[in-house]
């Protein structure tokens, strides 16, 4: 979940996919983004040698659950018309996922993103997936 308000409005709508996912038997993992140590990615590239991130954070427990898991559900509120900071340093990371000529190193994973535009609230915009 890359939203720092961990009992906020995504919270509520990534919980309730979990745990529609949960019902049918799949188990239930969240990792909050801001209670990780993520740090950004320095562009060496050794990642495209080798298919391992040479920074050594949570990040790389993130990735053996990212290898394994079934699916995978990434929430994120609106900051400033873009998804957090502790999102964006997620999604940068995923860069090791990618060989040199940027096919996926996650052979036959599927990848369905959905997007949930939120509404305007108070003068934010509450939540989007």
């Amino acid at each position: 979940m890359g939203s720092p308000n961990i009992n906020g409005n995504t919270a509520k709508l990534v919980n309730a996919i979990l745990d529609g996912a949960a019902e049918k038997g799949a188990e239930k993992v969240i990792y909050n983004l801001s209670s990780l140590n993520i740090k950004g990615c320095d562009a060496c590239f050794r990642c495209q040698e080798s298919g391992c991130c040479a920074i050594d954070d949570d990040m790389q427990e993130l990735y053996h659950e990212i290898q394994t898991a079934d699916t995978i559900v990434l929430g994120s509120p609106v900051y400033m018309w873009q998804m957090t900071a502790q999102t964006k340093l997620l999604i940068d990371r995923l860069i090791a996922f990618l060989k040199p000529d940027f096919s996926s190193r996650l052979d036959n994973k599927k990848t369905d993103p959905c997007v949930f535009p939120g509404q305007f609230g108070q003068g934010r915009l509450q939540a989007i997936f």
